[in-house]
């Protein structure tokens, strides 16, 4: 049970940034799959979160604020709205970095239960 537009567009943020914020010719993978009854979607990217920002990752706040500008729009208000639709929906939402390098976007939303018989 969930919007499906909105879903979407958090899915369109996530690999927006994901397409900004990865070097040239790294790849960029979108994952969905179901465990324990939660929709899970996983967004991997070549580039990493900077660790300063990782605490605010969805608090909305303002690249300028913090230094935050390399010539490319911020990963700012957009995970800020996406965290707000996924837990509109009772789902969560979290950044993480990966090793050796990279960075993977994961968020999960509860699946309808079935109604067999």
């Amino acid at each position: 049970p969930m919007d499906g537009k909105l879903v979407v567009q958090v899915l369109v943020n996530l690999l927006d940034n994901a397409v900004r914020h990865t070097p040239p010719n790294s790849a960029i993978a979108l994952r969905a799959y179901v465990r324990d009854n939660r929709a899970v979607f996983e967004v991997d990217s070549g580039g990493g979160i900077d660790p300063a920002i990782m605490e605010r990752l969805f608090d909305g706040f303002g690249d300028q604020k913090y230094g935050i500008v390399d010539g490319k729009r911020g990963m700012g208000m957009g995970l800020a709205i996406c965290k707000a639709v996924v837990e509109a929906h009772g789902g969560e939402i979290r950044g993480e970095n990966l090793a050796p390098g990279g960075a993977r976007f994961t968020f999960t939303l509860p699946m309808e239960a079935s109604h067999a018989g």
